[in-house]
């Protein structure tokens, strides 16, 4: 990871949390909230539970050399289900320095 990516992850960590469809869930953000709900990106579920999800931007690049383009995922923000296998108390008690 480039030093100014992960500088901008680091400055814009938060713990946002709401309720929806009487669950309580934790949203991890690593982005500005511009960025993290971009009409753009893309929400992809970890598990069959739906009980997390997470938030990516992505982009294509072009292999200079050849006609063969790749995808970038850029991850924005972490969202789960109170009772997930995410610890809520791990990312709270989380120093990034």
């Amino acid at each position: 990871m480039k030093k100014t990516p992960f500088k901008e992850m680091v400055d814009n960590y938060q713990i946002k949390s709401f309720e929806y469809n009487n669950s309580q869930y934790y949203c991890i953000c690593f982005a500005a909230a511009e960025e993290i709900f971009d009409p753009e990106n893309y929400l992809y579920t970890f598990s069959d539970r739906e009980d997390a999800f997470g938030i990516f931007k992505l982009k294509s690049k072009k292999l200079e050399a050849e006609d063969f383009f790749y995808k970038i995922a850029f991850f924005k923000a972490l969202i789960f289900k109170e009772d997930s296998p995410y610890n809520i108390d791990y990312f709270q008690s989380l120093k990034i320095y």
